[in-house]
């Protein structure tokens, strides 16, 4: 769907898409340092079709960012969704004051998932720089 979107923007843009199935896996079990050979792997389309940018589509892939940025070419754009979405929902919140004006300023985070494991704790501790608080998700 977003390589539709994105050429709704620019009818000449060229766009790959490229499948990882094998990276949220390594990501979740907390065995980044296997990454490197699948990466190499995944991003040898990427490479052969020169791309000048590079979107990471999914959630996880930004805990691979620098790993991935020392496989690509120098000067290679690198877009996730830690460095789009801020900047967006700022704007947004700037068109619409009737939202903002309802959220609380307080600075309270609550972290909810639906699966609690060590893994997922040290990977949001190097993220975040500190230990996440997380609260199970109950349904």
């Amino acid at each position: 769907v977003w390589p539709v979107e994105l050429k709704k923007i620019n009818s000449k843009l060229r766009v790959l898409e490229t499948p990882a199935p094998l990276l949220v896996p390594i990501i979740e079990n907390g065995v980044k340092k296997l990454a490197k050979p699948f990466l190499k792997e995944y991003l040898k389309p990427v490479l052969k079709f020169k791309a000048d940018s590079l979107v990471l589509g999914c959630t996880h892939y930004p805990m691979l960012k620098k790993e991935i940025a020392q496989l690509l070419p120098k000067g290679v754009r690198i877009y996730s969704q830690e460095t789009i979405l801020p900047e967006k929902l700022e704007n947004y919140l700037k068109r619409h004051p009737e939202i903002d004006s309802r959220l609380s300023k307080k600075g309270r985070h609550e972290f909810m998932v639906t699966d609690l494991n060590v893994n997922l704790q040290a990977a949001a501790a190097e993220l975040f720089g500190k230990k996440i608080p997380f609260k199970l998700a109950k349904y």
